[in-house]
């Protein structure tokens, strides 16, 4: 904008000098200069260079004045019509240094009105397009790096960007009036940046400082859990320069995800209470989410379809919240559950055009403990289970310890399998998809010959990266070291695993054996001793 306002100024100074009088002293030289878009870096980048009027570049009495007014090369016909209406301009006054005069009085708004209308902002309008180049270009002794083009004629010129790289958007028109080596730097804001967070909360600690809400790029759930979501973008600084302003919300969620639809829609600080909004959902997805859905949100134009009560400038941040749930699907280990997040945005102020954002990424991860059943030999051992309990500080049950296999709803929960080893058929006991929190783990049945073992309670813990550009699993932790309980990690696999040890009971005799004869024997020899004595004694007496 401010290059337009001070470019158009120049104009109108030209335009009002065309009839003045006075000894004429041409500019050095052809009349011809050197221009340069200036720009650090080329890939990615593209522009146009559009020459609106050409004349005569002319220093008179001091001042530099634009005379012998001419259309530009390649103007088309229609164009100049649409000029000439749009100016209101007679017949007989329909020549270029008439619309040029016309030109210098307007204001900035006008000139993108008159842009709009002829089609300049998709070449339409214009022939002959000057495609400036990648280069060192000499700026009045300077070598400056960019886009430019050497030999130009003096006159009036418009510059369009055509192509930017991902991430960025198209500078504003850059007018202005050739009239000596010239380098200008294009104005345009960076692009808005996405940004996807996941809540993560500890079940039996909610209220621990840094447990309780807190966010980031990564989280662990049990399977079944709802998983609270938060998608943001940042209107650029010059929104307001926007004519029109299109937001497009595009997220994908791998298949261990279920969209819960309740998302909602805050514009703004303003924006206390939300508007529930209804996601479109694609089958599959278009990232290495193959096996996912696609959820956007569309909004064609933010400006018109938004209330001005909510007051959105520059800098305003709009939101989307959701839940999804983590379903039996679910990826367990370092893998996890990945979503992403990009957004659809218009990257020039004056045109249609739009570009994409790079993606924001959060991944989910859940975990599976693994108990093995061993004797006091660590040999596997048939003929145990177990439950495994989960504090869940938050349950409205009186009784806070919850059997891990009815979280969750539907199939849509922790599981438990056995397995065997050795030749033994139930000493691998396996509970997957839980996430960190404390655990109690009990003994429900006991192998016969061995003592049944007390319950004991253990935590659980995951590391995980809080921010990320690809969060990933970092360390996996279970034990109570109060009871010399420590589980061993495979964090590749999301697996906790330790020994659960059975002590055999005291050996009883059984019937038959030798023990019983030497009991029998023993209690047969003892009558026979207290017999014995017995009848001594009377004879004794007798006597």
């Amino acid at each position: 904008m401010k290059h337009i306002k001070k470019m158009i100024a120049l104009v109108m100074m030209a335009a009002l000098l065309l009839s003045m009088g006075g000894r004429t002293a041409y500019a050095d030289g052809e009349n011809t200069y050197n221009f340069v878009v200036k720009q650090d870096q080329d890939q990615g980048y593209e522009y146009l260079l559009y020459q609106m009027l050409k004349g005569d570049i002319a220093v008179v009495d001091g001042k530099q004045v634009f005379s012998n007014v001419e259309w530009g090369n390649g103007v088309k016909e229609e164009t100049k019509t649409a000029m000439y209406d749009m100016a209101g301009l007679a017949d007989a006054n329909r020549t270029a240094s008439k619309f040029a005069e016309w030109l210098g009085k307007q204001n900035s708004t006008v000139f993108h009105q008159m842009i709009s209308q002829v089609g300049v902002h998709n070449g339409s309008s214009l022939q002959n397009a000057t495609t400036l180049t990648f280069g060192s270009y000499s700026i009045k002794g300077e070598t400056v790096k960019g886009f430019g083009a050497d030999n130009l004629q003096g006159g009036y010129y418009l510059v369009r960007n055509t192509e930017v790289p991902t991430g960025k958007t198209f500078s504003d028109y850059i007018v202005f009036v050739l009239n000596e080596d010239t380098q200008v730097s294009p104005k345009s804001a960076s692009a808005p940046t996405p940004e996807k967070k996941v809540t993560d909360k500890n079940d039996s600690w909610p209220t621990q400082e840094g447990a309780a809400n807190a966010t980031g790029d990564s989280a662990d759930y049990d399977i079944g859990d709802s998983v609270p979501y938060t998608l943001s973008v940042q209107l650029p600084p010059n929104y307001a320069d926007y004519v029109a302003y299109k937001l497009v919300f595009k997220d994908e969620m791998s298949k261990g995800l279920t969209y819960n639809k309740d998302a909602r829609i805050y514009y703004g600080a303003n924006d206390t209470t939300g508007t529930a909004i209804t996601l479109t959902e694609t089958a599959g997805s278009s990232h290495y989410l193959a096996d996912g859905k696609t959820y956007t949100y569309e909004i064609s134009d933010l400006k018109t379809q938004v209330a001005s009560s909510y007051g959105l400038t520059g800098g305003s941040l709009i939101r989307i919240t959701y839940t999804a749930t983590l379903n039996k699907y679910a990826v367990i280990g370092s893998a996890g559950n990945p979503n992403v997040f990009k957004i659809e945005y218009s990257n020039d102020p004056t045109g249609t055009s739009t570009g994409e954002t790079e993606e924001d990424e959060t991944t989910v991860f859940t975990f599976k403990l693994v108990f093995n059943k061993v004797d006091d030999k660590n040999k596997p051992l048939s003929g145990a289970d177990f439950v495994l309990y989960k504090y869940m500080a938050e349950s409205n049950s009186n009784d806070k310890w919850i059997d891990v296999t009815t979280l969750g709803t539907n199939d849509n929960r922790p599981t438990k399998t056995k397995s065997g080893a050795d030749g033994k058929t139930d000493c691998v006991f396996t509970f997957s998809g839980l996430d960190d929190g404390l655990y109690k783990l009990h003994e429900s049945a006991t192998p016969a010959g061995y003592n049944s073992i007390s319950d004991f309670e253990f935590t659980v813990s995951g590391a995980h990266d809080v921010t990320s550009a690809t969060p990933q699993l970092k360390g996996l932790t279970g034990g109570n070291a109060e009871i010399s309980f420590t589980m061993t990690s495979d964090v590749a696999a999301g697996q906790l695993s330790a020994d659960v040890k059975n002590e055999s009971g005291a050996t009883l005799p059984t019937t038959g054996a030798e023990g019983t004869m030497l009991l029998v024997f023993g209690g047969t020899l003892i009558a026979l001793i207290g017999i014995v004595i017995l009848v001594t004694r009377r004879r004794m007496r007798a006597v």
